[in-house]
C-alpha cells in the first residue's frame, strides 16, 4: 500500500464539526461504505458516523501476537471476473488496490454418513458427483437452474406490476415466477433423490441460519450460484481489506469519516403533515442534511426518530423473526497436521438439516465451522503457524440467558470438535479470542447479533422485507435488515440501491423537500 492511501485510512476524525450535509450515513460496515462512495463520487457531501474506532463492522479484521483474526466472513463470493462485486470495484476504480486469493478447495463437508471435499471448478465437481452418485440424472439440472436463477434474479426492475409487465415478468423470468413463494427444498427434490446429496449441496445453508426446508429457494439458490459457479474468494491480508479500499475510495472523493461516536436521535420534523428528516443529533451537536440512510438494527433505527413512524410499520417489523447469531473461537495455533486442505470445514452433527437446525434453536453445536484461513493467505500467521476460526451458529438469547458453566460447556464442545479437523488442538492453541452474540451485536449496531438481518423465509423475502425507502421523507435504510438482505454481496448490493435511490429522488423533485416547519 503506498504511503498517500494508508494515511487516508489512518486519517483521525476528530476534527469533523457538526454541519450541512446533503446525506448522513449511520453505521460504517459495507453497505454505509459503499453507498458513501458512491454519493461522494457524486459529488454530494457525506457523513458516515460509526460508534465504533473501525469501520466494515464485523466485517474486519485485528492483529495479536503476528496472527490476524477475521472478526466476521471469512469466505466471500461474487468476485470472479465479471461477477457483481467485481464488476463494481472495477467500475469506481477499486479493483486493483485489493488482491482477492481463491482456495483451490473452498469447503469440505462432513456428515456422519461421509464427507464431500468440494473443488473450486464446476466442471469437477460435476464430475465428482456424477462418479459418486451415478443414479442421480438430475445434477446437470440443479446446477443449470441455479445459474438460471442469478441472471434472472439480476434482471428484476422495481416496477409497479401492471397485467402487460407481469406477462413479460413471467416469460422473462419464469424460475423466479416458479420459486419465489418456495423454500429451497422444493428446488432440491425436484433435481436430487439421494438425501446424502441433497445435505452436501445444501451445506452453506448455515450462512442464512436457516435449512433447506425453511428457507427462501430465491436467497439460498443466488447464494449457491454465487459459490458454486463463481468460486469463493479471500481477501489477502484479512476481511478489513474490503472496508479499507472502500473508505479509501471514499475518502478519496472528499467523504468525511466520524469514528467512536454515536448517534443519540434522527431528526425529523412533520412538514404539511408528513415526515422530514432533518439530520442526526450527537450529544449537543447538530449535523443537517437532506438524507439520512441508517445502515445499522432497523428496529434500533426507528427508536432514534422518536416514535416518528405509523405503529402499523412498526409492528410489521416487530413480526420479523431475526436470524440467529453466532459464537466463534480466534485460535492462533502451532503447525503441525490437519486433517483438512479446505478453506472451511463445515461439520455437521446429523445428516438431516433440519435436525441440526432444531438442535441449534436448543442452544446445542450441532453444527460447527472450521476455517483454515492461512492455508489460503499464509501472511496471517506466522511462519510455521496457522489461524483457525471455529464457530456455531445460536440464538442470541440462549447464549445472553446462558450461566458461564453453560457458555463454558459449550465453547469446550466447540474444542472437541475442532480435534476433528486440528488434532490436538487445544495443546497448540498459543493465542485465543472469542466473539458472542453480544460483541457481534456491538460491531454491526443491532439488538441481538443477528448473523443474517431477518430470517429468510420465503414470506420475508417476497414481501415483508423493508425496502430501502421509510415512511419519513429522505430517511432510508441500507444492510442486512433491509432489500436484498444479508451476507457480504447484499450488504454491498443495498448500500448501491439505496446511493441510486438518493440520486433517482433528486432527480425526481431536487430541491422540493419542504423547508416550513408546521409541526414537531
Amino acid at each position: 500500500m503506498k504511503i498517500a492511501e494508508k494515511e487516508l485510512l489512518d486519517e483521525p476524525s476528530c476534527g469533523i464539526e457538526a454541519g450541512e450535509y446533503d446525506v448522513i450515513l449511520i453505521g460504517g460496515g459495507l453497505s454505509a461504505l459503499t453507498c458513501g462512495f458512491i454519493l461522494a463520487r457524486d459529488r454530494k457531501r457525506v457523513l458516515i458516523i460509526e460508534r465504533n474506532p473501525i469501520v466494515g463492522g464485523v466485517c474486519s479484521s485485528f492483529e495479536r501476537d503476528g496472527f490476524v483474526f477475521d472478526r466476521g466472513p471469512q469466505v466471500f463470493p461474487a468476485f470472479a471476473g465479471g461477477a457483481q462485486l467485481d464488476n463494481f470495484l472495477k467500475e469506481f476504480g477499486l479493483r486493483k488496490k485489493l488482491t482477492m486469493l481463491r482456495p483451490n478447495y473452498p469447503f469440505k463437508v462432513c456428515l456422519p454418513s461421509g464427507e464431500l471435499e468440494i473443488p473450486a471448478n464446476l466442471s469437477t465437481l460435476k464430475s465428482m458427483l456424477k462418479a459418486r452418485y451415478p443414479d442421480e440424472k438430475g445434477i446437470d439440472g440443479f446446477f443449470n437452474t441455479l445459474a438460471k436463477l442469478k441472471r434472472e434474479m439480476y434482471t428484476i426492475e422495481s416496477k409497479r406490476m401492471t397485467l402487460v409487465r407481469f406477462l413479460i415478468f413471467w416469460a422473462r423470468h419464469p424460475n423466479v415466477v416458479r420459486y419465489h413463494k418456495k423454500t429451497f427444498s422444493s428446488l432440491l427434490e425436484r433435481y436430487i433423490e439421494d438425501e446424502g446429496l441433497k445435505a452436501y449441496l445444501a451445506a452453506p445453508w448455515v450462512y442464512t441460519g436457516l435449512p433447506p426446508s425453511k428457507v427462501s429457494a430465491l436467497t439460498l439458490s443466488l447464494m449457491l450460484a454465487h459459490m458454486y459457479e463463481g468460486g469463493v474468494y479471500y481477501p489477502k491480508g484479512g476481511s478489513s481489506r474490503l472496508p479499507e479500499v472502500l473508505s479509501y475510495g471514499y475518502k478519496r472523493y472528499g467523504g468525511k469519516l466520524l469514528l467512536g461516536a454515536e448517534v443519540d436521535s434522527i431528526l425529523v420534523e412533520f412538514v404539511h403533515d408528513v415526515p422530514v428528516v432533518r439530520g442526526v443529533k450527537l450529544g449537543e451537536k447538530v449535523f443537517r442534511a437532506k438524507y439520512v440512510v441508517s445502515a445499522i438494527d432497523a428496529r434500533r433505527t426507528f427508536k432514534l426518530t422518536g416514535g416518528m413512524v405509523h405503529k402499523r410499520y412498526l409492528e410489521n417489523l416487530e413480526r420479523l423473526q431475526p436470524a440467529l447469531s453466532a459464537v466463534r473461537l480466534m485460535l492462533g495455533i502451532k503447525g503441525g497436521k490437519l486433517n483438512t486442505r479446505a478453506h472451511e470445514t463445515l461439520l455437521f452433527e446429523y445428516d438431516s438439516p433440519e435436525e441440526v437446525y432444531s438442535r441449534l434453536l436448543k442452544g446445542e453445536p450441532a453444527f460447527c465451522g472450521i476455517t483454515v484461513p492461512s492455508l489460503t493467505d499464509r501472511t496471517l500467521a506466522p511462519k510455521g503457524h496457522e489461524v483457525v476460526a471455529v464457530r456455531t451458529l445460536v440464538p442470541s438469547h440462549y447464549w445472553n440467558g446462558a450461566d458461564e458453566r453453560m457458555r463454558e460447556r459449550l465453547v469446550s464442545s466447540l474444542i472437541e470438535r475442532a480435534e476433528e479437523v486440528v488434532p490436538d488442538i487445544e495443546r497448540r492453541i498459543l493465542v485465543h479470542e472469542i466473539q458472542t452474540p453480544e460483541t457481534i451485536a456491538t460491531l454491526a449496531g443491532s439488538n441481538d447479533g443477528a448473523l443474517f438481518g431477518w430470517a429468510p423465509t420465503p414470506e420475508v423475502v417476497q414481501k415483508k422485507r423493508p425496502t430501502q425507502q421509510t415512511p419519513i421523507r429522505g430517511l432510508l435504510l441500507a444492510g442486512q435488515w433491509t432489500q436484498p438482505g444479508g451476507g457480504v454481496v447484499h450488504a454491498m448490493e443495498s448500500g448501491w440501491i439505496a446511493a441510486f435511490t438518493i440520486m433517482r429522488l433528486e432527480w425526481m423533485y431536487e430541491s422540493e423537500v419542504p423547508q416550513e416547519t408546521t409541526q414537531e
